[in-house]
């Protein structure tokens, strides 16, 4: 699972006794080929931090990449023994099993890499951050993790623990110039523009960002594509706030409490079956409205499509086409039967005519109503 770390004040670095590292047990000095690695990634803008087993040693507030006498001392004085890489950028498979089928497996899905470490319990595959959402293979019964984001890390090669635990580089050292993004089944195309929740288009910022004011309805339309390929509302809020992170201008500004409304929305509507677009969701038919049909088999069909169709969207006018609805598998009904069930649901006050024909111009457009009660007592639906 990817590790949160806690949040605090860039203070917390000069300011010693408030520092849990004071109080850490001292181990033997690591190697000076870490030391040395830790250097050289930070020279290449990677983040790092110093860890004590697989516990970070420091927090680091908002601070993105913290400076590399925070890694350097603590391995020197021996509080760490090891080097954590923060993920923003980046998505590393953590294989746990050093079973060689497994390894070519999620080189298959993901592809193949450059850049791999040993652990002692199996591989670290590296990528740079794609798009799309961040697949759960353990939920596939697998023995892999898939670790992202700012707040996600993992131990850097070269790093051995005290116990004698070693992480080795088997393929080429860690440089984003010869990573290649992973690939998925479920990741998605980037765009330069991308259409918001509200129908209007945003260009990215120079360096491919979602910018400020478009982020919210961003995370909205990735959400609604995300929820359905997650097996949890956990597994969605990790890939959204993955997904603010690597994508979004100004990520600080957008808050984890904001992308967890997100979350929590659409999972629920997914829990409720509320999502319109699926063809795997539900929709509602009222028993009044079966009672308004007296058994008429035609009409209740005919509404049950209609409803399934039209009836998400509150006053929505659509046109009724015999011929290319028994084409397309709607209906099996003859002229005939189809006109009878028409007038049925016009009659029953189920549906209304919105719009009349006029030659030439357009086909007569109806609108479904809503049974109040028994009868004649009807409802309209908003318009």
């Amino acid at each position: 699972m990817t590790r949160s770390l806690p949040m605090a004040s860039w203070d917390f670095y000069h300011q010693p006794s408030r520092s849990i590292a004071m109080t850490a047990p001292s181990f033997k000095q690591p190697p000076h080929d870490l030391v040395s690695e830790a250097k050289r990634l930070h020279g290449l803008g990677f983040s790092l931090l110093p860890l004590r087993g697989k516990t970070p040693l420091v927090t680091f507030g908002t601070c993105s990449k913290l400076p590399l006498n925070v890694t350097v001392d603590r391995l020197l004085d021996g509080r760490a023994d090891a080097v954590g890489i923060r993920l923003k950028d980046l998505l590393v498979v953590d294989i746990d099993t050093h079973d060689g089928t497994q390894k070519k497996e999620m080189e298959k899905r993901f592809g193949v890499t450059a850049v791999i470490t040993r652990t002692p319990r199996g591989y670290h595959l590296y990528y740079l951050r794609g798009r799309g959402p961040v697949p759960n293979l353990k939920s596939e019964g697998l023995p892999v993790d898939v670790k992202t984001g700012g707040n996600a890390f993992v131990v850097a090669a070269g790093t051995m623990r005290v116990n004698g635990d070693k992480y080795v580089a088997i393929g080429q050292p860690l440089s984003r110039s010869i990573l290649r993004e992973h690939k998925h089944q479920v990741t998605v195309t980037p765009k330069t523009n991308a259409t918001s929740e509200r129908g209007g288009t945003f260009k990215r910022t120079y360096n491919g960002l979602v910018p400020k004011g478009h982020r919210h309805n961003h995370l909205i339309s990735l959400a609604r594509e995300y929820v359905e390929a997650v097996q949890s509302e956990t597994e969605l809020n990790k890939n959204l706030i993955a997904e603010r992170d690597h994508a979004c201008a100004d990520p600080v500004t957008f808050s984890d409490d904001e992308v967890g409304k997100i979350s929590a929305f659409f999972w629920k509507k997914r829990l409720e079956n509320g999502l319109f677009s699926s063809k795997d969701s539900s929709f509602r038919m009222r028993r009044t409205a079966l009672d308004c049909l007296n058994g008429n088999t035609d009409a209740i069909a005919l509404l049950t499509i209609l409803e399934s169709q039209h009836g998400h969207t509150a006053g929505k006018k659509f046109s009724l086409d015999q011929a290319g609805m028994k084409r397309s598998g709607l209906i099996n009904m003859g002229r005939d039967r189809f006109r009878a069930a028409v007038t049925a649901l016009l009659e029953a006050g189920l549906m209304e005519v919105a719009k009349e024909y006029f030659a030439g111009s357009q086909k007569r457009q109806y609108r479904l109503r809503r049974a109040h009660s028994l009868g004649s007592n009807v409802v309209d639906l908003p318009r």
